[in-house]
């Protein structure tokens, strides 16, 4: 779906391992404006390292020109990329929670 109207954030967010940041910017116009600041603290909350290399790369690939898709398009393909985060976001917060009721319920593996 990216590819379709958004192929920036393709080349920004290469693994897609922080769905928040791009539900942050679901969109070409809304995602050139992030800031340094904004994309490192979403970084940040992702845990991830490198925040300050990292954010700058994909800030750069956001601001990369890039053709468009017309407003009502972009509309309905933003709609369905966030739907598609929320989806991933439960999906990711569920298998958390399995993992840690599995942990606890299975006295081996605390010595794993």
């Amino acid at each position: 779906m990216l590819r379709e109207y958004f192929p920036a954030a393709l080349a920004a967010f290469e693994d897609l391992d922080a769905p928040e940041l791009l539900n942050t910017a679901t969109d070409p116009a809304s995602a050139a404006q992030l800031s340094l600041e904004d994309i490192s603290a979403e970084l940040r909350r992702a845990r991830r390292r490198g925040v300050e290399a990292e954010a700058a790369a994909i800030q750069a690939a956001l601001r990369t020109p890039q053709l468009t898709q017309p407003a009502s398009i972009t509309a309905a393909y933003t709609v369905g990329v966030r739907a598609q985060i929320a989806l991933l976001t439960t999906l990711n917060t569920q298998t958390s929670t399995r993992r840690l009721r599995s942990a606890a319920a299975s006295p081996a593996s605390a010595w794993s």
